[in-house]
């Protein structure tokens, strides 16, 4: 994928629970305002934010410009998730936070995925607009459709095979089966097309 972008340089990390943990409960992140009444709608439901280890999933990448686009050369995404948690049911939940940077450009976006019944292809996304949670169709499908157009066979099948015992394991199995290339769908989500953005990650619309 980097010889299809202005990129001469793609770098992967996978995050620890404390950084992710620190990094959701950062009250100076542009999401906040939008994390409240997420994490309120979810207490609503009866789910509660998880707290073992296993409950954090996170990633980064940072992009090397090959052709420096506006005297910029470098741009970096982060993904933090987080379980949200409540017996008795088969439903998962967890709250997302991406975010991508390129110079003095920045888009962070906070949502929840609901998995109804454990069942990924029904995959719902809430997310925060004029203080209300409300139901949205943006990051996830862009995020799949991204992934079946751009990874490699073993990765597209993960969709549908890895098995969803709560959103940070699935997407761990995620990043086994498919590395890189599936955060880098994720952040040509986030991205959305933006032309300060796209030379990195790509363009993805829903």
């Amino acid at each position: 994928m980097p010889d299809k972008l202005n990129i001469s340089k793609m770098t992967t990390s996978f995050l620890v629970a404390a950084d992710i943990q620190k990094r959701l409960g950062d009250a100076k992140l542009a999401t906040a305002a939008q994390l409240a009444p997420l994490r309120a709608h979810a207490q609503s439901l009866g789910f509660t934010p998880g707290k073992a280890a296993k409950d954090f999933f996170g990633a980064s990448q940072t992009y090397e410009a090959r052709v420096p686009v506006r005297g910029v050369k470098s741009a970096e995404f982060e993904l933090h998730v987080q379980n949200l948690i409540k017996s008795g049911t088969k439903d998962k939940l967890a709250l997302f936070v991406v975010r991508v940077k390129a110079g003095s450009n920045e888009d962070t976006y906070g949502f929840i995925l609901e998995a109804p019944g454990g069942v990924v292809d029904k995959t719902r996304e809430w997310t925060v607009q004029r203080g209300k949670v409300v139901l949205a169709h943006s990051w996830w499908s862009r995020t799949k459709a991204c992934l079946k157009k751009s990874c490699v066979s073993a990765c597209i099948s993960a969709l549908a095979t890895c098995p969803m015992a709560d959103w940070t394991a699935y997407l761990g199995c995620l990043a086994l089966k498919c590395g890189g290339c599936w955060v880098k769908c994720a952040a040509c989500a986030t991205c959305n097309c933006k032309i300060w953005c796209r030379w990195g990650v790509g363009c993805c619309r829903n």
